[in-house]
This record gives structure tokens, C-alpha cells and sequence, in this order.
């Protein structure tokens, strides 16, 4: 088929920096929750749960550059390329980026490696994936900051059928 049965490739350069790990933006709307830097441990890829998680507030000085471009510049622009400007992003999503060496000596800068709505797990609840432990097994801490996620989605859900009233 091709483009024009549809399909669509995506070329995307090679980021040997990924081995430093992504940045992950986890987002309830239009609202960043949380900024996770998910390193590999034992290979290249941060994917299948084979790294280690830091979790950073939305303002943290170590992301602040990337928060500001991202929310500010880069969110509204693609909402309009994509043709979604006047709909709502989706419930809970991320973008996930990937460093690579900036323009300066020294300096880095982001490239989005995806962008995902349709697996999006809530992380501080990971210890109980697979069905053998429960939500009994989760630490106070991370039950904590779990619900602070899910209660921020259902405040967006509700706004959310709200503006479609």
C-alpha cells in the first residue's frame, strides 16, 4: 500500500544518547503530573521495565528548559498541525524524549521518540502488574503519590465531559 493506502514511516535519526535514558512527561490533559528520567540498566533501551525510575516534580530545575518548550511551544503548534486545536488532549498520555548533543558545546537538547496514549501504565502501581500481588503490596508512599495521579484524572475527566456539555 504505502501513502497512498495510508500508511505512514517515520524516519527517525539515530540517538546514541538514548543510553542516558528518556524523559518521560506524564500528562492528564493538559497537565503535566509528573517527569520521570527512566536510565537503562543492563542495555540500551529504557523499554520493558529494565531501568531505573527518578521522578521529578512539574518546575524541577533539572527539566525546567524542556517543561517551558515543550508545554508552551511545542504542545500548541502540534495541536494545530494535527488539527486538534480546539479538542481536548487525551486523559492520561506521555511524551517521551530522548537526549542528543545541542547546537552549543556541551549543551543538550530533546528529541520526542514518542508519543503514547493507549498503554500508559501509573507507575508507583507497577509493583502489582501481573495479577500475582495487590494493591495491598503498593508501599504507602507510592499509594500515595498514585492517587494523586488518579485523583487529578478524574478532576480532568469530569472537565472534560463538562466542556462538552
Amino acid at each position: 500500500g504505502g501513502k497512498k493506502a495510508g500508511g505512514q514511516l517515520v524516519d527517525q535519526r539515530l540517538l546514541p544518547r538514548i543510553s542516558e535514558g528518556e524523559v518521560r512527561m506524564l500528562m492528564v490533559g493538559d497537565v503535566l503530573q509528573v517527569i520521570i528520567h527512566k536510565k537503562p540498566e543492563g542495555g540500551l533501551s529504557a523499554v520493558g521495565g529494565n531501568s531505573a525510575y527518578t521522578y521529578f516534580k512539574p518546575g524541577s530545575k533539572e527539566y525546567e528548559t524542556l517543561e517551558f518548550k515543550f508545554l508552551k511551544e511545542d504542545l500548541p503548534q502540534l495541536k494545530v498541525a494535527l488539527g486538534i486545536e480546539k479538542e481536548p488532549l487525551p486523559l492520561l498520555w506521555t511524551a517521551d524524549f530522548i537526549p542528543m548533543d545541542g547546537a552549543t558545546p556541551g549543551s543538550t537538547e530533546y528529541v520526542v521518540g514518542e508519543f503514547n496514549c493507549s498503554c500508559v501504565g501509573i507507575s508507583k502501581f507497577q509493583a502489582v502488574c501481573g495479577g500475582a500481588k495487590t494493591l495491598a503490596d503498593v508501599s504507602d508512599a507510592d499509594y500515595f503519590e498514585a492517587c494523586e495521579l488518579t485523583d487529578l484524572m478524574g478532576t480532568k475527566a469530569i472537565q472534560m465531559l463538562d466542556a462538552r456539555k
